[in-house]
């Protein structure tokens, strides 16, 4: 809000100090550095990643507790799919999960 108001810029690593952006790459290799985290989203289920998605951008516009019984009812369908199973069974065997994102 203060940035917003005042008008005031920060450079990178300003803004990496603040946690207004989560890490700062040189120039070069901004392209490869967002095609890791790509595919590291990527080996997560489909499923848990939209309800997330989903979940933070409505509860933005929630009261808090609407809010907090919107992520449970999140949490409850994320645990008991398909890909929660898939995940588990994964685990125990070390091996990578098959999501169906369901």
């Amino acid at each position: 809000m203060y940035l917003c108001l005042t008008g005031e810029t920060v450079d990178a690593a300003e803004a990496h100090r603040i946690g207004l952006v989560n890490e700062v790459v040189p120039l070069e290799e901004v392209q490869d550095r967002a095609a890791a985290l790509a595919a590291r989203l990527c080996e997560n289920s489909p499923l848990v990643v939209k309800m997330e998605k989903e979940l933070v951008q409505r509860s933005l516009e929630m009261p808090r507790r609407e809010a907090l019984r919107f992520s449970w009812v999140m949490h409850f369908a994320q645990r008991y799919g398909h890909d929660a199973l898939a995940g588990l069974k994964a685990f125990a065997e070390k091996t990578k999960p098959s999501y169906r994102g369901w």
